[in-house]
């Protein structure tokens, strides 16, 4: 049996828009319309497969961790960011570094930290 190496895929300068969020969703500004949310996780999802396919590393079954760098403070919910999650995990099951985004394929790691300028996504697997 091959061991697949933990890999590490960061998306600098990025996160999910905040609309994609449970909170975000919430909102009733108008800005969350079906087809807002559809081109904003449609846009996410192409941004990490690009940043997936660079790796070309596949998993069988991955433990998953998601942190999102934020350059602040601000309170934010682990169960509000959830929203932003979908579509890095619909991105890499297109670019086929997981063959699927259920419970059966992978174990999911959602975290959030602050580093002040800093901006980012960062997306660990492991092999499980």
């Amino acid at each position: 049996m091959m061991t697949v190496l933990p890999a590490r895929i960061v998306l600098e300068g990025w996160q999910p828009d905040r609309r994609l969020s449970l909170n975000g969703r919430a909102r009733g500004d108008g800005a969350n319309h079906w087809a807002t949310r559809s081109k904003l996780t449609a846009d996410a999802k192409a941004l990490v497969f690009t940043g997936c396919w660079l790796k070309m590393r596949r998993f069988t079954r991955a433990r998953v961790t998601i942190t999102f760098v934020y350059p602040n403070k601000r309170r934010r919910d682990p169960d509000g960011l959830a929203g932003l999650v979908k579509p890095i995990l619909d991105g890499m099951v297109a670019a086929e570094i997981l063959p699927d985004d259920d419970c059966e394929h992978i174990e999911l790691t959602l975290r959030a930290r602050v580093e002040p300028g800093r901006t980012a996504t960062e997306i660990e697997l492991e092999s499980i």
